[in-house]
């Protein structure tokens, strides 16, 4: 259970470890041509979590989001305000009768038109279910078996192309044990067909990207079968040497993340690229997948691959990328060092570089993007000192001009 525990944050020590600490600058943000909205992919949308208070997900009629709790909000952005999504008169959305009540539910995502949940049953199994935000009505997708001694928890769910692809994670509940799997499933939505696509045992994980009609992408972490938790370090070595020490060397050494593509007609897979070998760099951000498009770091190098068609294109080249994503039609990037960073992106269009002003910080993202509509950005806004007002929402023009003040808080 230990290494478990540590696990993710070995993870987050890797990418720190292995990367250098110079700053790298490029041209203005500010250039004629700049595209202030777009058309937002449909597809690889991810389900969000209902247990946190900063899932926010775009809704399809694109002028509000729906705010995933225990019952579903919806935040409209013409009026600023916040109301249960439920029009049945007296209504006290604490059950399965209300259309928005979500209880159970593990993730939300509104996907084709239709609400998905992933959600946990009354007898402790794990289930897809379809809801029509229209006519109310409701439909078992598909239903995973229950595993007794087990906690079942799905970690991920991504919609694409007609497919959810849900990583699910089983968790024995007997203490100190390490034996937990962890299953990638795709799931037709018209047939409730599941296909298993990967079993990855501890301490190997893997992390979904995202999917096109024949082919997906999804990253596979080995820490190899000798990493020892602390008190198994301390039984063998003493305290004489630093585990922190330990951690480092070890991960140099042994920690390899694989960017794996699998082809659904041939039922394989072929290694882009790896940590080890070509360099690869893991981005941590969610949104790496932007329709039928992930972003990759090779070194000091930025890629695209397009899952529709097979191929790869390098867009630019920066010194010290510390994480990278897609939006809006854009990739950005920050490069640089913890309280030292610049924020840029390159508009995939036209391939200008473009700085973003951030009011002149290098602390970090003052209004930090997680999700968009066609013509706003969702994120968490932070002034200069560093507090934050929550989740907000800004349109983009305001976002690329610098005016983080006509942000507005979500809520």
């Amino acid at each position: 259970m230990y290494k478990r525990k540590i696990l993710a944050i070995l993870l987050g020590l890797a990418t720190i470890i292995l990367m250098g600490c110079e700053s790298s600058l490029s041209p203005s943000a500010k250039e004629e041509g700049l595209s202030l909205n777009s058309t937002v992919p449909s597809e690889n949308k991810e389900a969000l979590s209902t247990k946190t208070n900063y899932s926010v997900f775009p809704a399809y009629s694109q002028s509000g989001v729906y705010l995933p709790r225990e019952v579903l909000y919806y935040f409209d952005f013409e009026t600023n305000q916040t109301i249960v999504f439920c029009a049945a008169p007296g209504c006290r959305h604490d059950d399965d009768s209300c259309i928005a009540y979500l209880g159970n539910a593990q993730k939300f995502c509104e996907y084709q038109g239709n609400w998905y949940t992933v959600l946990d049953t009354e007898d402790g199994r794990l289930q897809l279910l379809q809801t029509n935000p229209s006519s109310g009505v409701k439909k078992n997708i598909y239903t995973w078996k229950k595993k007794d001694e087990c906690i079942t928890l799905c970690n991920r769910c991504v919609f694409a192309f007609g497919h959810a692809y849900l990583s699910i994670c089983e968790q024995p509940l007997e203490p100190n044990t390490e034996e937990s799997e962890e299953h990638l499933y795709q799931i037709d939505l018209d047939t409730g067909v599941c296909h298993e696509i990967l079993v990855t045992s501890y301490p190997a994980t893997h992390h979904f990207l995202g999917a096109s009609q024949t082919q997906l992408a999804l990253e596979y972490t080995s820490l190899g079968e000798n990493f020892l938790g602390e008190e198994e370090y301390k039984s063998i070595y003493g305290t004489g040497e630093t585990y922190s020490d330990y951690i480092r060397d070890y991960l140099k050494e042994n920690l390899i993340t694989e960017l794996r593509i699998y082809n659904f007609e041939t039922n394989d897979y072929l290694v882009l690229a790896d940590s080890k070998t070509d360099g690869y760099t893991p981005s941590g951000d969610p949104t790496v997948c932007y329709g039928d498009n992930i972003i990759y770091l090779l070194n000091d190098d930025l890629y695209i691959y397009n899952l529709s068609t097979a191929t790869n294109k390098k867009i630019l080249s920066a010194k010290n990328i510390m994480t990278y994503w897609l939006l809006d039609g854009k990739a950005f990037y920050i490069t640089g060092t913890v309280g030292d960073c610049g924020i840029f992106f390159s508009d995939l269009l036209t391939g200008k570089i473009h700085k973003i002003k951030n009011q002149g910080s290098s602390e970090h993202m003052i209004f930090s993007i997680s999700t968009e509509t066609s013509d706003k950005f969702v994120g968490l806004y932070s002034e200069q000192s560093g507090s934050s007002t929550g989740q907000s929402w800004i349109s983009k023009k305001d976002f690329y001009e610098d005016n983080y003040t006509n942000a507005r808080v979500i809520g």
